[in-house]
């Protein structure tokens, strides 16, 4: 899978995962945070090979939430937070890929995907320095004004930095 998508609106996780497939990317999506931790710790879990992308506000627990659990035991995932009230993220983790407002459409999803697979392919160095992830953020909607790539410099091994990357069309 490219990407997991936890999020409790069943309409919203459909659209998503509609568009990331016409984009080429799978996607495995998440009805709650609970059932995604309780994928993330069982002996099937695969992490994503793109980005796990959550909502902030969820019926019991949080995006911010389920970012601290994933934190915990993988502190290099690429995690991308949705919401539609931008100024209730409190605990901004600068750790975070991006930070995208509702709705999530297709002509915005797809420079973020891009981006996200040119640094699964090149790693974030290679990718910071001949483009600005942040750019693609809607950063000043939360209020962030010092983001910066959370894995530059460190230039984390990505597991089977996939190939198939190299061919699919984002354009």
């Amino acid at each position: 899978m490219d990407i997991h998508n936890v999020e409790d609106d069943k309409g919203l996780r459909v659209v998503l995962t509609s568009s990331a497939d016409f984009l080429g990317f799978t996607t495995q999506g998440f009805s709650s945070a609970e059932d995604y931790l309780d994928y993330f710790f069982s002996e099937n879990y695969s992490a994503p090979e793109l980005v796990i992308l959550t909502d902030l506000h969820m019926s019991r627990m949080s995006g911010d939430k389920l970012i601290r659990e994933i934190r915990k035991i993988n502190s290099e995932q690429r995690i991308i937070l949705t919401t539609s009230s931008p100024k209730d993220v409190i605990g901004k983790d600068e750790r975070l890929c991006f930070y995208l407002t509702k709705p999530n459409r297709m002509k915005r999803l797809q420079p973020v995907f891009k981006a996200l697979a040119e640094c699964t392919k090149l790693g974030p160095d290679a990718l910071c320095d001949k483009f600005d992830c942040g750019s693609l953020s809607n950063l000043d909607d939360f209020n962030i004004h010092d983001w910066r790539c959370p894995n530059r410099g460190r230039n984390p091994k990505i597991p089977g930095r996939p190939d198939y990357i190299a061919h699919v069309d984002l354009t």
